[in-house]
């Protein structure tokens, strides 16, 4: 069974928009939800702290922006001057707590 959704026989895509971006020995995977509100990362946290935060230095600070894991049990509201260090240290707790 696919976990695709279709509409009128047709397959919808999740995403507008999937890149990698190879950094080092490793890559960071991205992808734009269709609705435009979410995007997604998977990679090492560092990377993906790293992204996040160029992001956030896109869009306007009116704009609240959110770094959560996939089964929400860590978040941090981005702001124009939260540290990658700050991202990486929260879900390095994280990690340890489930472990």
């Amino acid at each position: 069974m696919s976990s695709v959704p279709h509409q009128r026989g047709k397959r919808c895509r999740r995403y507008c928009l999937e890149w990698i971006i190879p950094i080092e020995n490793r890559n960071l995977k991205g992808a734009l939800e269709r609705t435009g509100q979410a995007v997604v990362l998977d990679g090492d946290v560092s990377d993906c702290a790293n992204f996040s935060l160029w992001l956030r230095s896109l869009i306007s600070k009116k704009y609240p922006l959110f770094f959560y894991d996939e089964g929400y049990s860590a978040d941090i509201e981005l702001h124009q001057d939260t540290t990658q260090e700050q991202i990486v240290e929260l879900f390095a707790k994280e990690l340890i707590q489930y472990s």
